[in-house]
């Protein structure tokens, strides 16, 4: 993939000016605050600033993982959708709580994004997400307090103090288990280069679903032969935390 025009490189960096969007240099918004946020942490122990450091810090890693969920919520979505067209031929309306899926996507939960995953993926039979997604977002929902403005001003709208006290921000620890967890969702095996993930099996239960929706008779595979066969999609996400300084 193109990242820049060469002859703009030199002149790009010199200024502070980046360039993103369009075709040739797209984003990956969950890769992107991955790395953010590997970033952050290993500049900030490298100074010695992780006190001042330490909320902005979290803002990246909460949202990474708030991507992430999302990015698989989405998979688990288009798979119902997929399910509900192969059982109305014809349909062009989709089932009505999909206003009520898009009103919770929009919305910051963390526990309550990785329950809609958790009972979604039961519900379609998928493979269920990973539990250390629970227990991340459960930990990082205690230390906001439930507030979704703790990690970007000083007090709630209920005009409440967010560190009234000192507390313990195990940041370094976050980091650990948001690269572990994208490993598991996202990875290609280290050895192999085969895409056993979990966002792979997602794809590819969902293109059998889709084949079904479109009238494809082969919708009847057993799920213990798409288990255990190559996922060719979807291509997988280089670690983007692994190169920063």
């Amino acid at each position: 993939m193109q990242t820049r025009n060469p002859e703009h490189e030199a002149a790009d960096l010199a200024k502070g000016v980046a360039r993103v969007g369009g075709e040739h240099i797209p984003l990956n918004y969950l890769a992107a605050y991955m790395r953010a946020s590997a970033c952050m942490l290993e500049k900030a122990t490298e100074v010695n600033d992780l006190d001042q450091l330490c909320i902005p810090l979290l803002m990246l890693q909460r949202h990474a993982l708030e991507l992430m969920l999302k990015d698989i919520l989405t998979l688990i979505y288009d798979a119902d959708d997929y399910q509900y067209l192969a059982k109305h031929p014809g349909a062009v309306v989709l089932p009505l709580d999909n206003e009520k899926r898009r009103k919770a996507m929009i919305k910051h939960d963390l526990v309550k994004l990785a329950q809609m995953l958790k009972d979604g993926a039961n519900a379609l039979q998928y493979a269920p997400p990973p539990a250390g997604l629970m227990t991340l977002a459960e930990d990082i929902s205690k230390l906001e307090k439930n507030s979704p403005t703790f990690t970007r001003y000083s007090e709630s709208t209920d005009k409440l103090q967010h560190l009234p006290a000192q507390v313990i921000i195990p940041v370094r620890d976050y980091q650990d288990r948001l690269n572990a967890l994208y490993e598991e969702i996202f990875g290609l095996d280290a050895i192999t280069g085969d895409n056993y993930s979990m966002a792979a099996r997602y794809a590819q239960m969902n293109a059998i679903n889709q084949m079904s929706a479109e009238g494809h008779p082969w919708y009847v595979a057993l799920e213990e032969h798409l288990w255990s066969t190559p996922a060719p999609q979807p291509p997988a996400y280089d670690a983007p935390y692994k190169d920063c300084p």
